[in-house]
């Protein structure tokens, strides 16, 4: 019998099934299956799960993902941190969060019986506080409809995220920005405290109004961006010449490559 009939099928009848229908572990179908067939064991609920599995196998594979999950359409990775874009253009990240990188909130968490006291000889002890900035629990982020139609992309870079529009100019970006890698015009980091920073829609640099945004790609420190008219531009670190723009002098914001 198939795994997933067999863990739905011990699930349902025998009452033995695995917590939340995952995989049950190999010591337990060994034990599930020196039991009664289920047949035997309630004919009524057999025939039944019978019925349902028949019906389960003529419907279509359906498009929509049962809750509490989400559909995922398109996600990245930085060097610490994840994003992810569901099917209705809406965030979910996690992972390090030092820079901003999964626009997480910060929170401060309670000291704890591990946490070494600061002493000061003119105040009594005082516990340190620790500040949360790594986050293992997914962080659902609703952007507010800004990405509700048509396709949409998300990059990282190593501490940095960039969410953008194939076809369009709408791009948003937060993180670390030291050295201008979120393309917008300076080298300020952007935060879930200062909300995520858009790219300029009639910057000089889309070289015309049909120009729109082809890809996006990310390395370390800097990116690239292809624009629907073919033209490369790049911004963020070039220590190593790496935009290609003919200069060792980090850009804020894309500049076309020569």
């Amino acid at each position: 019998m198939e795994k997933r009939v067999l863990r739905r099928l011990h699930t349902r009848i025998v009452g033995m099934g695995s917590i939340c229908g995952g995989i049950p572990s190999p010591m337990a179908e060994v034990f599930l299956r020196s039991l009664p067939p289920p047949a035997e064991l309630d004919p009524a609920k057999y025939r039944r799960f019978e019925r349902e599995e028949a019906l389960r196998s003529r419907l279509p594979p359906s498009s929509t993902a049962p809750e509490p999950f989400y559909d995922i359409v398109h996600g990245a990775a930085g060097h610490k941190h994840v994003a992810l874009i569901t099917r209705e253009g809406n965030l979910i990240t996690f992972g390090d969060n030092r820079y901003g990188q999964t626009a997480a909130p910060v929170e401060e968490q309670a000291p704890s019986c591990c946490d070494e006291p600061t002493y000061d000889r003119q105040r009594p002890a005082v516990a340190r506080r620790v500040t949360q900035e790594v986050s293992a629990a997914p962080l659902y982020i609703d952007l507010d409809g800004a990405f509700a139609r048509g396709e949409t992309r998300v990059v990282c870079g190593s501490n940095y995220t960039i969410v953008y529009q194939p076809g369009g100019r709408r791009a948003i970006a937060f993180g670390n920005n030291h050295v201008g890698q979120l393309g917008i015009g300076h080298k300020n980091p952007v935060s879930a405290v200062r909300g995520f920073a858009e790219w300029n829609l009639a910057a000089e640099w889309w070289g015309g109004n049909s120009s729109v945004i082809h890809t996006v790609t990310c390395g370390f420190n800097h990116a690239v961006l292809q624009l629907s008219s073919g033209a490369l531009l790049s911004f963020g670190a070039t220590r190593g010449g790496e935009l290609g723009i003919g200069t060792t002098v980090s850009s804020r914001e894309p500049t076309p490559l020569p």
